[in-house]
């Protein structure tokens, strides 16, 4: 079935996890029970590589409709998983030696809005009131309370459902970790309109400078799409300009290309040539690398405590609390 993989035994996508079982019993020709863990893909358990750190889903799909993006139409709509399992889950993982989580989601700043409909507005897709304490800065205080849980992350943020509580509680809670990870795309406001996203940039360096502010080696990650529809130089240039000015930690760079049935591929066209677009693309990687190099020169001969994941002879690798 798979020439090229013959590894590869049978694929499905992850919302059609409650057919594992069946696919399971075709293939050994015997019953095998359904159960939770196959019937839920909120509650799968990731294979942990080193057992200091586990992935705990807590949230899945999107409802965000970017232009350019094909997740809306393949994952369906936004779901959140019950806030008692994510802490039976992580009080489980930490019993096996985890000293660190990663939380997942696609949108984890949303997440608790289908238990907290009067309070989510669906419009503008992000909380009605900035005063009150969201249901994910309820998740991360409960599991900040956790003992022997040391270090707690979170991916991916979308930076228009981010709200204040969120960014101060990586000062006020020992245990989340002074990194976060949440998508610019482009500097230009013109540009993210035609993405559909929700956000502007001065919304996005006003975040950063505040972190940075707080803590001048929080780490920040992004996400930038070079060549999209209509990207000009001088677009492109904006986005330069975002890259040197905000000092990134690490970015993943994309060259645009068109997905079938999304937004872009109705009513865009791919009108970036394919040059421009890897010229753009080392451009963008010639200025990170800069950038990385600088945030970290600025960490030599700082003591930091590490996460040791492997040994090799006799060295021992791991991260900092900032992600390096």
């Amino acid at each position: 079935m798979f020439p090229r993989l013959p590894f590869l035994d049978f694929v499905f996508r992850i919302e059609e996890v409650n057919y594992l079982t069946k696919i399971l019993s075709s293939i050994y020709e015997n019953q095998i029970w359904s159960d939770d863990k196959f019937d839920d893909y909120l509650k799968t358990k990731q294979i942990r590589d080193n057992p200091s750190s586990a992935s705990i889903i807590i949230q899945t799909w999107c409802d965000n409709y970017c232009s350019f993006c094909i997740v809306p139409y393949t994952r369906w709509q936004e779901i959140s998983r019950p806030m008692d399992d994510i802490i039976e889950e992580t009080k489980q993982a930490v019993k096996s030696w985890a000293k660190e989580i990663t939380l997942l989601g696609q949108n984890v700043n949303s997440y608790g809005k289908q238990f907290n409909k009067k309070l989510w507005n669906e419009e503008k897709s992000k909380w009605n009131n900035f005063e009150w304490k969201s249901p994910f800065w309820i998740l991360l205080d409960e599991l900040g309370k956790i003992e022997w849980l040391d270090r707690i992350r979170f991916t991916s943020s979308n930076p228009h459902d981010m709200t204040n509580d969120i960014l101060e509680i990586h000062f006020t809670n020992k245990g989340i970790c002074n990194y976060l990870h949440f998508a610019l795309q482009s500097w230009s406001d013109e540009m993210l309109k035609r993405m559909n996203r929700k956000h502007s940039y001065q919304d996005f360096k006003k975040m950063v400078d505040y972190l940075r502010w707080k803590d001048p080696y929080f780490s920040i990650s992004t996400d930038i799409i070079v060549g999209y529809s209509w990207e000009t130089d001088e677009m492109f240039q904006e986005t330069c300009n975002a890259m040197e000015e905000l000092e990134f930690d690490f970015v993943f760079i994309a060259r645009y290309s068109v997905r079938k049935w999304t937004i872009a591929s109705k009513i865009y066209p791919d009108d970036v040539p394919d040059l421009v677009k890897s010229e753009r693309w080392h451009i963008l990687n010639n200025i990170l690398k800069k950038n990385v190099e600088k945030r970290h020169n600025a960490m030599v001969w700082r003591v930091e405590e590490i996460l040791v994941w492997w040994e090799k002879e006799g060295d021992f690798y791991g991260r900092t609390r900032n992600f390096k």
